[in-house]
Protein backbone atom coordinates (compact mmCIF):
# COMPACT_ATOMS: atom_id res chain seq x y z
CA UNK A 1 0.00 0.00 0.00
CA UNK A 2 2.58 2.44 1.32
CA UNK A 3 4.56 1.70 -2.92
CA UNK A 4 1.34 2.81 -4.38
CA UNK A 5 1.07 6.05 -2.66
CA UNK A 6 4.17 6.66 -3.71
CA UNK A 7 3.84 6.03 -7.18
CA UNK A 8 0.61 8.57 -7.18
CA UNK A 9 2.68 11.06 -5.32
CA UNK A 10 5.84 10.93 -7.56
CA UNK A 11 2.96 11.01 -10.64
CA UNK A 12 1.17 14.51 -9.18
CA UNK A 13 4.62 15.63 -8.90
CA UNK A 14 5.40 14.73 -12.44
CA UNK A 15 2.63 16.75 -13.26
CA UNK A 16 3.27 19.75 -11.09
CA UNK A 17 6.39 20.12 -12.57
CA UNK A 18 5.44 19.73 -16.24
CA UNK A 19 2.65 22.19 -15.23
CA UNK A 20 5.36 24.43 -13.99
CA UNK A 21 7.78 24.34 -16.95
CA UNK A 22 4.64 25.05 -19.53
CA UNK A 23 3.55 27.76 -17.75
CA UNK A 24 7.05 29.58 -17.74
CA UNK A 25 6.83 28.67 -21.92
CA UNK A 26 3.37 30.44 -22.33
CA UNK A 27 3.60 33.08 -19.74
CA UNK A 28 6.45 34.73 -22.05
CA UNK A 29 4.06 34.76 -24.65
CA UNK A 30 1.38 36.36 -22.86
CA UNK A 31 -1.51 33.54 -24.07
CA UNK A 32 -3.02 31.81 -20.65
CA UNK A 33 -2.79 28.38 -19.68
CA UNK A 34 -5.60 26.02 -18.88
CA UNK A 35 -4.80 23.05 -17.16
CA UNK A 36 -7.09 20.20 -16.45
CA UNK A 37 -7.21 17.19 -14.54
CA UNK A 38 -9.53 14.38 -13.45
CA UNK A 39 -10.00 13.10 -9.68
CA UNK A 40 -12.23 11.02 -7.94
CA UNK A 41 -13.76 12.82 -5.48
CA UNK A 42 -16.22 10.53 -4.56
CA UNK A 43 -16.17 6.67 -4.08
CA UNK A 44 -13.34 4.50 -2.45
CA UNK A 45 -10.78 7.04 -3.75
CA UNK A 46 -12.38 10.24 -2.77
CA UNK A 47 -9.48 10.57 0.26
CA UNK A 48 -7.04 10.57 -2.03
CA UNK A 49 -8.45 12.71 -4.74
CA UNK A 50 -9.33 15.32 -2.33
CA UNK A 51 -5.88 15.45 -0.97
CA UNK A 52 -4.40 15.91 -4.86
CA UNK A 53 -7.59 18.73 -5.25
CA UNK A 54 -5.59 20.56 -2.32
CA UNK A 55 -2.41 20.52 -3.47
CA UNK A 56 -3.11 21.38 -7.15
CA UNK A 57 -5.02 24.34 -5.98
CA UNK A 58 -2.23 24.97 -3.40
CA UNK A 59 0.60 25.11 -6.43
CA UNK A 60 -1.61 27.21 -8.65
CA UNK A 61 -1.85 29.65 -5.61
CA UNK A 62 1.52 29.91 -4.79
CA UNK A 63 2.51 30.04 -8.60
CA UNK A 64 0.39 32.79 -9.43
Amino acid sequence: MGLGVTRRGLGAIAMLAATAWATGATAQQGQPLRVGSTLALTGPLAATGIVHKIVGEIYVEQLN
